[in-house]
């Protein structure tokens, strides 16, 4: 398990990246491999290596050789995800839809190089009133759907996945803190600007307070990672028309200031040379979210969603499908099991001899599969 020294070496790594400097040597009391398994989990292997690389005390040539896979990972997502945005654009561009490009698509465009910012996904909003045209120009031209409600549709091409909103922020009861985020930040195609009528984009106010926000409402869901928190600070470091008088007062409204400005002054401490203090307590709730959340806090999230779907036995079938994990996830919760490279259904049966045997063990993951009505109502 990592330790809060592991952590802040990882973020040092990735500050030396984005200030092009040396990172300073790894001290006695960190490990290398913490370091590694904590940037893969936030989805920061690839920016960190670039870091690792220019030390002269490196880690052994095998942790260093899948250190540097990561990297080479992020290029070949970067180019796919590139690649697959644009076809994207284009087909809503020919079909007269209008379309905003958002969240880390248009993020990474800041980072000392793209590949550096990793994306789960690739997200465009259109008007809502065009989503089931969309849906089906998207299912005609071999896209696969994922997922879907009223507000939004997910399709995949087989390697990318790539989410279409009609909002900023999810509206449904279930997400209250999608609901507050857009007291302060909707209708986008009023907002946004654009050149032909067709491709919109957000001003560098409008692109600031909407990753703010965004990061807003994932801290109180479920957790935000050091991904969010290093997008707060390239932000902040290359926007050079923010209103940030105009960005206070809407945040102090919706008494979301105080949260900025905590995690604004996190961003600075980390990343610049400033001499602003650490909040211990916020950094390590950081690390523990890794990049989608706390592994407890995403349980009940997609647990919710299944649930909002009103689909019979969610909860169920939610359970399912959380007892069978694949192997990456297997080999992750039990090193045994890597250790001795056990196929998937061995994997399996091993989970359940855990719970049947070590139920103290084995608390954390029966968690996941229970939710409070309280927080039902939420």
């Amino acid at each position: 398990m990592y330790s809060l020294k592991d952590g802040f070496y990882l973020i040092n790594l990735i500050k030396s990246v984005l200030n092009d400097t040396c990172a300073q040597e790894k001290p006695i009391d960190v490990s290398f491999e913490n370091v590694y398994e904590l940037a893969c989990a936030h989805e920061v292997a690839g920016i960190s290596f670039l870091g690792i690389q220019k030390l002269e005390n490196k880690c052994d040539n095998e942790l260093y050789e899948k250190w540097r896979n990561k990297y080479y990972l992020s290029l070949e997502r970067d180019f796919e995800q590139t690649v697959a945005g644009d076809k994207i654009e284009q087909l809503l561009s020919e079909n007269g839809y209008k379309h905003l490009s958002a969240q880390g698509r248009e993020v990474k465009k800041y980072y000392p190089s793209p590949e550096l910012r990793m994306m789960s996904d690739i997200d465009f909003i259109v008007q809502k009133e065009k989503l089931s045209e969309i849906k089906t120009l998207l299912l005609s031209n071999g896209y696969t759907l994922t997922d879907e409600n009223q507000e939004e549709i997910s399709v995949t091409d087989g390697i990318n996945l790539i989410e279409i909103h009609t909002d900023f922020f999810y509206s449904q009861r279930t997400f209250q803190n999608g609901v507050k985020c857009l007291s302060v930040l909707n209708n986008p195609f009023k907002i946004a600007l654009t050149n032909d009528n067709l491709t919109f984009f957000l001003d560098d106010t409008n692109l600031y307070l909407f990753n703010v926000l965004h990061l807003y409402k994932h801290f109180l869901s479920s957790g935000a990672g050091i991904r969010r928190i290093t997008d707060i600070y390239v932000l902040k470091r290359e926007l050079k028309n923010v209103d940030y008088e105009r960005i206070g007062i809407l945040l102090d409204r919706a008494w979301l200031g105080e949260t900025d400005k905590n995690i604004t002054n996190l961003a600075l401490s980390w990343f610049e040379n400033s001499n602003s203090s650490v909040d211990e307590n916020l950094a390590k709730t950081v690390f523990l979210s890794e990049n989608h959340g706390s592994r407890q806090a995403v349980a009940i999230r997609r647990y919710k969603k299944e649930k909002d779907k009103r689909k019979p036995f969610a909860k169920i079938r939610y359970a399912f499908s959380r007892f069978f994990v694949d192997k990456k996830t297997c080999y992750k919760l039990y090193p045994f099991c890597k250790k001795h490279r056990y196929p998937l259904f061995l994997c399996w049966i091993h989970r359940f001899n855990c719970f049947i045997f070590h139920p103290k063990k084995s608390a954390q993951a029966l968690k996941e599969l229970s939710v409070k009505d309280d927080r039902e109502n939420n």
